[in-house]
């Protein structure tokens, strides 16, 4: 610290609950002698890996039927940032519809 002060630190460890996306905290630095006490807000973000994808609209081993339409999802629950979802056939990435709700990340083809 300058000017002949003292530099203080303060370490505090916290367990994050599974479902918080941010946690805030306060810091209070007081000056008893002088009745001084100043105060910084921080928030921070949460990161964390979303849970496995699951497939919703295929049964592994039914075959699919010729001219006709068959949606096919790859949603992922959690995760912060949401998961990215992306499809890919023999490599190639091909196009879906994506979209987020709460905490759940969908990614749609449809089949034809």
């Amino acid at each position: 610290a300058g000017a002949g002060g003292w530099h203080t630190i303060s370490t505090v460890s916290v367990i994050v609950p599974p479902v918080d996306r941010d946690m805030m905290f306060t810091c209070h630095a007081t000056n008893q002698p002088i009745g001084k006490t100043k105060v910084d807000t921080y928030i921070l973000s949460v990161l964390r890996p979303p849970q496995p994808p699951v497939l919703y609209g295929y049964s592994e081993g039914t075959g699919l039927q010729e001219n006709k339409e068959q949606t096919i999802s790859c949603v992922s629950r959690g995760g912060n940032p949401p998961a990215d979802l992306q499809w890919y056939r023999n490599g190639q990435k091909i196009s879906s519809k994506s979209h987020h709700v709460g905490d759940v990340s969908t990614a749609e083809i449809v089949l034809v």
